[in-house]
């Protein structure tokens, strides 16, 4: 509660945006004399900060030449943590603008304090946005005595009526305004520095003395009645970063600006088993109450692909080497939702067809061999490695490549294998069986023998003609 005090917003109206979800919150920050603090809300993580610094203190109330700087950003954040704000004073009289605006003297005016906002401590190290504060200025015996506007990444220099009659320079993003103006020109000892404008007083310029605005550097300040060197700005630590010259009369002011969002929690089912070039379906619920809007997918693997509906095509064989993303966009008060699946693409198997052999049987000659006919074919996709032929009857036959060396009669079984690859699987192994035979052997007939088949013959044919005459 503390903390909301000190942010100058009632609890009662942090509460009730917190209890509407309203979104964007903007919190406002005035110039208290002192150092504040933003504690960030639950499930913030980027807040859009707003600066603007102080105008520089004048003699004149209807003075407003020397407005301070405006810079904005956004700024990555946790949930939880603590940024200090400082909100820059426009001085009264020659005091000095709280956060870096430099002393005036006599009659003159102090310069303006910058506002900014540290991240993870409180010192000028620890800023991450700086608008700058205005160098002091008025009227000097009708004379315009201009202070130099808070920057922009470099403050306005100032001087009186004409730029050619100068006083404190501004700062740059890597110094403080150089000098100004005390009884002669570029009198380093009115330099500004780091988050420090600077001042006349107790210098003996003469006249009346103007300080340098505050700022990432403060501007310089000047004596002998020149206005006060202009302060720089800063947004090297935030994103989106944007600073403008001149924009704000009277005190600093910060704005610091969020969404509150719920979190949308997904949970994936089981995962799909998946093989190369095979497909599969994710799938995500979302816990009630959430956006309702329809949830998506996408994967960046390399080794599977995900269509927005949630249907997975294997690519690549491997282990957990798909994930994919389930994504519910954000909606009212809901944050985007995401949640991760990884799982493995297996390998695809491979099938190989053996028809039967033409012809299946031949006549066995020890050393003859044939071709095998028809060959197997492997079905697409495959691994694409060759099918190889071999032999599971070494006895009857061996295979070199697609050719059969006989060895002896008998049954020649061959078998066909194609090896697997990262994707696939080897095929099962398919084989045939030839059949090797022989054929029996005429038995051949010694002269003597043809010669009693021959009388033989001739008996047989007089018994027949006896036969006949009878």
């Amino acid at each position: 509660m503390g903390a909301f005090q000190k942010m100058g917003i009632s609890v009662g109206l942090v509460a009730m945006h917190v209890c509407a979800f309203a979104a964007p919150v903007t919190q406002t920050f005035a110039y208290t004399g002192a150092g504040q603090t933003f504690l960030v809300p639950p499930l913030v993580t980027s807040v859009t900060l707003e600066a603007w610094g102080a105008q520089g203190g004048t003699n004149n109330p209807a003075f407003a030449a020397n407005q301070g700087g405006y810079a904005t950003g956004s700024l990555s954040v946790t949930p939880g943590e603590t940024l200090q704000v400082y909100v820059g004073r426009q001085p009264s009289g020659a005091a000095a603008g709280f956060n870096g605006g430099g002393l005036g003297e006599s009659g003159g005016a102090g310069g303006g304090g910058a506002s900014d906002i540290r991240q993870g401590g409180a010192a000028l190290a620890n800023r991450v946005l700086v608008a700058a504060g205005g160098g002091g200025g008025g009227i000097w015996s009708s004379l315009a005595v201009v202070g130099g506007v808070g920057g922009g990444a470099t403050g306005g220099d100032g001087y009186r009526n004409t730029l050619a009659d100068m006083g404190g320079l501004g700062a740059t993003q890597t110094a403080g305004g150089a000098n100004g103006t005390c009884v002669s020109f570029n009198v380093i000892t009115l330099a500004g520095s780091l988050g420090q404008g600077g001042s006349p007083a107790g210098l003996g310029c003469g006249c009346e003395g103007y300080g340098g605005g505050g700022g990432y550097y403060g501007g310089a300040g000047s004596g002998n009645c020149r206005g006060g060197g202009g302060g720089s700005s800063y947004i090297g630590s935030v994103a989106s970063g944007i600073t403008t010259s001149g924009a704000r009369l009277g005190h600093g002011e910060i704005r610091i600006t969020y969404d509150i969002s719920l979190p949308q929690t997904l949970t994936f089912a089981a995962p799909p088993a998946v093989v190369v070039g095979g497909t599969g379906s994710v799938s995500a619920s979302s816990a009630l109450p959430n956006s309702g809007n329809a949830i998506t997918y996408a994967s960046t693997s390399v080794d599977c692909s995900v269509s927005a509906a949630g249907i997975v095509t294997g690519i690549h064989a491997g282990t957990n080497n798909c994930t994919v993303t389930a994504i519910q966009p954000s909606g009212g008060v809901y944050a985007e939702g995401t949640a991760s699946l990884t799982f493995s693409i297996s390998q695809a198997s491979q099938s190989l067809t053996f028809p039967p052999q033409i012809p299946a049987r031949h006549v066995y000659g020890p050393g003859t061999s044939f071709a095998i006919n028809p060959q197997a074919s492997s079905a697409g996709p495959n691994s694409g490695n060759a099918v190889v032929y071999s032999s599971l009857s070494p006895g009857v036959c061996t295979v070199s490549a697609t050719t059969v060396t006989m060895l002896a009669a008998g049954v020649c079984t061959l078998a066909a294998d194609q090896a697997g690859n990262l994707d696939f699987a080897p095929a099962p192994q398919v084989s045939q069986a030839v059949e090797l035979f022989t054929v029996a052997a005429v038995p051949t007939l010694s002269g003597w023998g043809l010669t009693l088949l021959a009388l033989g013959a001739a008996g047989l044919g007089a018994r027949r003609l006896r036969r006949r005459d009878r």
